[in-house]
């Protein structure tokens, strides 16, 4: 098969902000071609298309909404009337916060696991916008395409909270408790349940049985689309919540220890030491050095 790669960087108005926010109107077939290096949220404006993923073709219309992935060939043939909005960014984005929003499992079906089911499984689109939520939608992304080519005072900033608006929007709207009990896509179900209560011990067991799934096979799974244990995601969160309470509050180390979810201060102070090269305590003294020399000078 034959395609063209594209890497984000390849696009000459990649600029300041670190994605590509573009309309696409086709007329004619789109050849095939992948992403090397970044995900694309897709919204369906208008009129219909075969999509082509991996050789297997489906029909896609007005109000259809999916992400595809890295290295995943794919295009457009047959469109009629067919206009879209192209997102293209790097997945680290959405990924590498702690936005509320992760609690949600749209948020996960939507931007991580439809992605990694279309390059390891079949490609489906689960989200077809209810009117009313299409034309919010719709005249976001219009807001989005119109501040994207401006150049606007303070366009990143608007630009990351229409963004994350739209992220917001269709999480919501993603419905994950009509998918089938042995779809992959369940394991967003115990995602949102981590990041609600990563504080608290959480077993794999207890995860995985809400994913309806085996332990082995839910480890699995959950590992090649985060690209870390189920253990260590945990790990993550709670490391994210100590660099917020060290940076904003005095509680003593152990106090943070215990309010992120470390029942054992050592352990914290290993954890936190692999993750960020120093000790809590390191951390909280350069900071304040940091802080001393900011207002000096």
């Amino acid at each position: 098969m034959d395609y063209i790669s594209f890497n984000l960087e390849s696009f000459k108005n990649y600029r300041d902000f670190p994605m590509i926010i573009e309309y696409g109107f086709h007329n004619t077939d789109m050849f095939l071609h992948d992403h090397s290096n970044f995900y694309e949220l897709t919204i369906i404006l208008s009129g219909s298309a075969t999509h082509i993923v991996n050789n297997e073709r489906y029909t896609i219309h007005k109000g259809d909404v999916f992400v595809v992935g890295r290295d995943i060939v794919h295009g457009f043939e047959n469109p009629s009337n067919f206009k879209l909005c192209n997102i293209m960014y790097k997945p680290e984005i959405l990924l590498n916060t702690t936005h509320d929003i992760q609690e949600s499992a749209g948020f996960h079906s939507l931007f991580v696991l439809e992605p990694y089911l279309s390059k390891n499984s079949h490609f489906t689109s689960h989200l077809q916008l209810p009117i009313p939520i299409f034309e919010v939608t719709n005249g976001l992304i219009s807001m989005l395409v119109q501040e994207y080519n401006s150049e606007n005072i303070g366009r990143t900033t608007m630009l990351q909270a229409l963004f994350w608006n739209l992220v917001v929007l269709l999480a919501r709207a993603y419905q994950v408790e009509e998918h089938h009990k042995d779809s992959f896509l369940n394991i967003a179900v115990p995602l949102a349940y981590i990041n609600q209560n990563y504080r608290e011990t959480i077993t794999v067991t207890e995860l995985a049985s809400m994913a309806h799934m085996s332990e082995r096979n839910f480890t699995r799974v959950f590992h090649k689309a985060y690209g870390m244990s189920p253990s260590n995601y945990i790990i993550q969160l709670r490391i994210q919540h100590a660099y917020e309470l060290l940076q904003n509050t005095e509680f003593s180390i152990l106090e943070v220890a215990y309010m992120c979810g470390f029942r054992d201060s050592s352990y914290f102070t290993r954890q936190f030491k692999q993750a960020s090269g120093f000790t809590p305590r390191e951390y909280r003294s350069r900071l304040e050095e940091f802080r001393t020399t900011k207002k000096q000078s």
